[in-house]
C-alpha cells in the first residue's frame, strides 16, 4: 500500500525527526515514536547473517571487452563466478547482457577495468595500509569520526599517484573504441548483488573528459580514483558493515563506457510481476522519466510514470501506477513501440540469468537500467540497456549469494 501525499500527513509531520516504529499492512498502517534504544535493539535482534564475498583473482590485469569476458560455449554460472572475482558484478553481468545479442538487448560497447588496478593503486601507494591504522584508531568506533575518517582516507585514494602507463591504456582504448566522447566509469565491486544485498545505490559513477588534463577534476584520471574512492563512501561502509561483510576483503572493478550525455528518457524495471509472485499475472513492473531526471531517488514532489506491463497477455496491456509530473497530462514517457522494445529486452533479460539466478525454486526477477538516447539516431530515441542485476531475493542454496547456509 501507499499514503498519498505523506509529506503534508499530519500524524507523519507531527514525528519528524523522532525514532519510530512503522507498521504496514495490506489494508492499514500505524506509526508511533520510539526510542534510540528500542531502534538498535529491533536493528540487532533483525539483522542479516553474514554475507562473505567472492575472493579476488588479482591475476588478470587485461583491460577486456565484454563480449570476451563470458565465453559462449561455458556454462553461464560459472562464467558468472569466474567473472565476480576479476571484474566485479557490474561488469560480469554487463558481459551477460551482451552475449544475448544486440539486436534484443542493445548496449553499448565497454570494456572492465578489472580489481588489479585498484589493488596496484591501493598497494603502490601504501592506501591499504593506511586503511587498516585508520580502523585501529580509537576514534573509528564513534559513527560521526569515522566517517571523517573515510571521507579524509577518500581523499587520499585520489590525491595518490596514478600508474602513467595504465592511465595511457585506458585512454587509447577508450579513444578506439568511442572516439570523441567521454568516457563513463562505473564501479563493479565484488560487494554487491548477494543474495539480499544489492550494494544499490551505494557508490558513484564519474565522467572522465579526455580534454581536460590530468590530474585535474574531470579529467581521466581524476575519474578513474573518484570512482575507485567510492568503495569508501560511509554510506557504502556502514551498510556492508550492517551485512556482515569483511571490509578489507573488498575491491572495485570499473565498467567502462562511452557517456550518455542528454538522454531523452531513463528508468528501472522489473523483469517479473512484483505485485504477483505466484506468476499467475506474470509482467514487468516498470518506472520511466523523461530526460535524466532521477528515477530511485527523485527529487522531493518529482513522480514518474509507474506501470506495469502484462507482456505475456494479448494485446499487452499496460497498467499505470501513477504518472510523471513533468509531462502535460494525458502524456507518457514512453510510447507503446519503446514500451514494447523495453519488454523484448526484459523477456529476454529474465530468461538469460535465469539459470544464474533463478535456479533455487522461488520467485525471481532482474532489477535493469535503462534509457532511450538519440545520440546515434538523432531524432529517434533508441533503447539502450545499462545494467542487469538480480532483485533481492532469498538466495536458498544458490552458489552465488555467498551467503551462509542453515
Amino acid at each position: 500500500m501507499a499514503v498519498r501525499d505523506a509529506q503534508s500527513h499530519a500524524d507523519l509531520l507531527a514525528l519528524e525527526g523522532k525514532w519510530v516504529r512503522l507498521t504496514v499492512d495490506v489494508f492499514d498502517w500505524s506509526i508511533e515514536e520510539i526510542t534510540a534504544e528500542e531502534a538498535e535493539e529491533w536493528w540487532l535482534e533483525n539483522r542479516p547473517a553474514a554475507i562473505g564475498v567472492p575472493n579476488l583473482d588479482l591475476s588478470v590485469s587485461e583491460l577486456r571487452n565484454v563480449e570476451d569476458i563470458i565465453d559462449d560455449a561455458g556454462d553461464l554460472k560459472e562464467e558468472v563466478s569466474v567473472g565476480l572475482s576479476i571484474f566485479g558484478s557490474k561488469g560480469t553481468n554487463y558481459a551477460g547482457l551482451w552475449d544475448i545479442g544486440q539486436d534484443v538487448v542493445p548496449i553499448q560497447d565497454a570494456f572492465v577495468i578489472p580489481f588489479y588496478y585498484y589493488n596496484q593503486h591501493m598497494e603502490t601507494n601504501g592506501l591499504n595500509d593506511l586503511l587498516v591504522e585508520l580502523m585501529a584508531r580509537p576514534e573509528w568506533i564513534d559513527p560521526i569520526q569515522r566517517e571523517q575518517l573515510l571521507e579524509g582516507f577518500k581523499v587520499e585514494i585520489v590525491e595518490a599517484p596514478l600508474d602513467p602507463v595504465f592511465l595511457q591504456a585506458v585512454t587509447d582504448k577508450a579513444n578506439v573504441m568511442w572516439p570523441g566522447e567521454d568516457t563513463r566509469f562505473r564501479s563493479s565491486t565484488n560487494a554487491e548483488d548477494l543474495g539480499n544485498f544489492t550494494g544499490a545505490g551505494l557508490y558513484n559513477s564519474q565522467t572522465g573528459d579526455q580534454s581536460i588534463p590530468n590530474p585535474e577534476e574531470d579529467s581521466m584520471e581524476w575519474a578513474i580514483k573518484e570512482a575507485w574512492a567510492n568503495l569508501w563512501n560511509p554510506r557504502a561502509y556502514e551498510e556492508r558493515s550492517y551485512y556482515g561483510i569483511d571490509q578489507l576483503g573488498v575491491a572495485m572493478a570499473l565498467l567502462t563506457t562511452p557517456n550518455f550525455p542528454e538522454e531523452e528518457a531513463n528508468g528501472v524495471a522489473v523483469t517479473n510481476n512484483i505485485f504477483d509472485t505466484s506468476g499467475y499475472e506474470p509482467g514487468f513492473f516498470v518506472n520511466a522519466q523523461i530526460d535524466d531526471l532521477e528515477v530511485v531517488q527523485p527529487d522531493v514532489g518529482v513522480l514518474s510514470d509507474s506501470y506495469i506491463h502484462y507482456f505475456y497477455t494479448p494485446g499487452e496491456p499496460v497498467v499505470y501506477i501513477s504518472h510523471s509530473n513533468q509531462i502535460p497530462e494525458g502524456e507518457t514517457v514512453l510510447d507503446t513501440q519503446q514500451i514494447h522494445d523495453l519488454g523484448v529486452a526484459l523477456e529476454a533479460i529474465h530468461i538469460q540469468f535465469m539459470p544464474v539466478y533463478g535456479d533455487d525454486d522461488d520467485w525471481y526477477g532482474m532489477d535493469v537500467e535503462w534509457k532511450f538516447d538519440d545520440k546515434y539516431t538523432p531524432g529517434t530515441p533508441e533503447l539502450f540497456l545499462k545494467q542487469a542485476r538480480p532483485l533481492p531475493w532469498n538466495p536458498g542454496t544458490n552458489s552465488l549469494s555467498f551467503c551462509p547456509t542453515e
